[in-house]
């Protein structure tokens, strides 16, 4: 397998936005199957930069601040051999880094079939899993960056002691239902339990999560004592929290 880097380049800006992904190389054509694009195209087209045998120089994509979002439905295929003509030197799109790669391949949007759209960044998501016990008066609390949103995330816990106010409400609903012999009006009743917390506590933030990162934070906890949490995540654009979780402070 080839490690390629996604580059858009602009014609007008002469701007270049760095992806890292892989792809299998057939013969002369390289296919991208449901391939990662977080973006609308740009008209004038894209490059292609093929890595060589050494390691790639990562800082170029991490320092982007972007990340690859999944696109459904998305199949692009691009025959190397026919549709990209080799950027060459002289020619306006001169390459970024060009002594990093092998080859670099350019392919204007007409010699592709889609040009998918989509926003670079979506709302993260995490999970809290139940809560771990430690030691005596120590508690680990445990999340999990279910989906980055297509950029790095930073997470951490809001945190606190918490109280419970149980209450069992009977609601009479005034629906009535009519068949061909009666009419019956039901009494339905509900029960639930009400919870609340300051959340008066904050960790650190931990830095530069991707999807499927765990993380965790253990407390000092008093015993017996009720505690309540929930997981924080946040790129670029979104801030959205995890469950409630609860446990008691061993």
């Amino acid at each position: 397998m080839t490690r390629y880097e996604f580059v858009v380049y602009t014609w007008l800006t002469r701007s270049q936005i760095n992806f890292d992904f892989q792809s299998t190389d057939e013969g002369g054509r390289m296919e991208w199957g449901g391939m990662d694009v977080p973006f609308i195209l740009p008209d004038e087209g894209i490059a292609i930069r093929i890595e060589p045998d050494s390691a790639i120089d990562r800082s170029v994509i991490e320092n982007s601040g972007y990340r690859v979002v999944d696109v459904e439905g998305i199949d692009l295929e691009i025959d190397l051999d026919t549709v990209m003509k080799k950027a060459v030197a002289g020619n306006e799109m001169s390459p970024i880094d060009s002594d990093l790669y092998k080859d670099i391949f350019f392919a204007s949007k007409g010699f592709y079939s889609h040009a998918p759209s989509a926003s670079s960044n979506i709302p993260p998501s995490i999970s809290t899993p139940v809560v771990t016990t430690g030691t005596a008066s120590n508690n680990v609390i445990n999340g999990t960056l279910t989906c980055d949103g297509g950029q790095y995330c930073k997470v951490r816990f809001r945190w606190g002691t918490t109280t419970y106010t149980d209450s069992l409400l009977s609601l009479i609903f005034p629906w009535k239902f009519y068949s061909l012999i009666n009419v019956f009006s039901p009494n339905i009743s509900l029960s639930f339990s009400l919870a609340t917390s300051a959340f008066e506590s904050l960790t650190a933030w931990q830095e530069n999560k991707i999807t499927g990162s765990t993380f965790s934070q253990s407390l000092a906890t008093t015993p017996s004592q009720v505690y309540a949490y929930k997981a924080e995540a946040e790129n670029k654009d979104y801030s959205v929290f995890g469950n409630i979780r609860t446990f008691v402070g061993v």
